[in-house]
């Protein structure tokens, strides 16, 4: 089958082009791209694990070829694993794939029950990777209480998997209703956290969501009913990962020093460390080297 071959070639070609990077040939994209086409036309003959794969190379390969995944997502309907949805949602967001279908797509699973066979970890990645689509969940409270629901009362929720659903809280413009329970559970997981083992990526995200919910009258009327130990907890989230910097590739160093170069040749003062409140901005490129 000549798109199973394809997959195949573009499935051993991907860690090859994301090493490459930047660096890559216009030749080795043209090639990949042309591997990708001959899968979209010949989506419906391959299996769902093929489609799934095929979407995850592309993620990996670092190429956002929405043709391929549009006829992925009308080939694999509703059938496909729960953990295999994420995987798709998961590999759309890392290309920064915002197509039409993908949002009547992530309804339908939902309405068949998508949220109830997902572990709490699975839930938050789902949403964090709409949220970065910008494809709505409607259903994020239904969602975040099935997280609370699942979630071992004994052991601490992981902080990648917090982290991952403060994100997604964050991109769904998600606010606590009035008495509402779930996010004081949220809340006491972060309380529970030492800040000091978290990643800095992580705590961005926490950061982020504690940060979202001031701004909006409903966010602080929803802390001002929590009880002051929680209050303190938010408090210490916002304040103790300030000190904390995002990894910085090469391209944004090489940039900031591009950018410092002109303006000193220009006699123009400058700081490319801007602060904001708490943490840092960076002078950054957009996309994967900048901040999401």
């Amino acid at each position: 089958r000549e798109a199973a071959e394809a997959l195949e070639a573009v499935e051993a070609a991907a860690p090859f082009a994301e090493k490459l990077a930047a660096n890559a040939t216009a030749e080795v994209l043209q090639y990949l791209e042309l591997l990708c086409k001959k899968i979209a036309l010949s989506a419906n003959e391959l299996e769902t694990r093929e489609l799934v794969a095929a979407m995850r190379a592309c993620a990996e390969a670092g190429l956002p070829y929405a043709p391929l995944c549009s006829a992925a997502l009308v080939s694999l309907g509703t059938n496909l694993t729960a953990a295999q949805s994420v995987e798709v949602l998961e590999s759309c967001a890392a290309l920064r794939l915002d197509i039409p279908q993908l949002q009547p797509w992530l309804g339908m699973l939902l309405e068949k029950g998508l949220d109830r066979q997902l572990s709490a970890s699975g839930l938050a990645r789902m949403l964090a990777a709409a949220g970065r689509l910008g494809v709505q969940a409607e259903q994020t409270a239904r969602i975040l209480h099935r997280i609370v629901t699942v979630t071992s009362p004994i052991r601490p929720m992981q902080a990648e998997t917090l982290a991952s659903l403060c994100l997604g809280l964050t991109l769904q413009r998600w606010m606590p209703s009035e008495n509402q329970s779930d996010f004081w559970q949220v809340t006491s997981w972060l309380a529970t956290l030492d800040q000091a083992t978290v990643r800095p990526s992580h705590g961005f995200s926490m950061r982020n969501f504690a940060l979202g919910l001031l701004i909006e009258p409903e966010g602080r009327a929803a802390i001002d009913g929590l009880n002051p130990d929680l209050q303190k907890a938010m408090a210490r989230l916002i304040r103790g990962t300030a000190t904390h910097r995002r990894p910085v590739s090469d391209t944004t160093l090489k940039f900031r020093h591009e950018a410092a170069e002109v303006l000193r040749r220009a006699g123009r003062p400058y700081d490319l460390d801007i602060s904001l409140g708490v943490g840092f901005v960076d002078l950054a490129l957009p996309g994967p080297d900048g901040v999401f």
